[in-house]
């Protein structure tokens, strides 16, 4: 019975498939295509020509509608920049102006921790007079 037990559980007679899947994965991708017929020139000058400038000009065409495209990313990018930016400068403005009405104090709290140290200095300096007073 123990040779059995052994030797279902050897290694080389049994392969394990461990699996780990901790994560999920989302990917999205949008790709744009766009199909044409192409008819080969035949051996005439003149067809290879006009073959050359109908490639140059779709080609032509690809590349003013793939600038006009990332143009307009772009300043959707800028607008959303610009935005951030405008909702940061005011939260500046605001913290700076509570930091600077936290700072600023008034006249009445200085005067009372002015007093309230010299009438510490005075009740810990002179024992005798607190002792008359009391």
């Amino acid at each position: 019975m123990l040779v059995t037990g052994y030797s279902k559980r050897c290694p080389l007679k049994r392969i394990d498939t461990i699996l780990d899947i901790q994560g999920s994965l989302v990917e999205t991708s949008i790709a744009t295509a766009e199909c044409r017929a192409v008819i080969r020139p035949k051996e005439d000058f003149k067809d290879i020509i006009r073959f050359y400038d109908e490639e140059i000009e779709y080609l032509h065409s690809r590349i003013v509608a793939t600038k006009n495209e990332i143009e307009k990313k772009i300043n959707i990018v800028d607008h959303k920049n610009e935005g951030a930016n405008i909702s940061l400068s005011n939260k500046i403005i605001k913290t700076n102006k509570l930091i600077s009405d936290s700072t600023v104090s008034s006249i009445g709290s200085d005067l009372y921790g002015v007093i309230t140290i010299i009438t510490g200095l005075i009740f810990a300096t002179i024992p005798e007079l607190i002792v008359k007073i009391f």
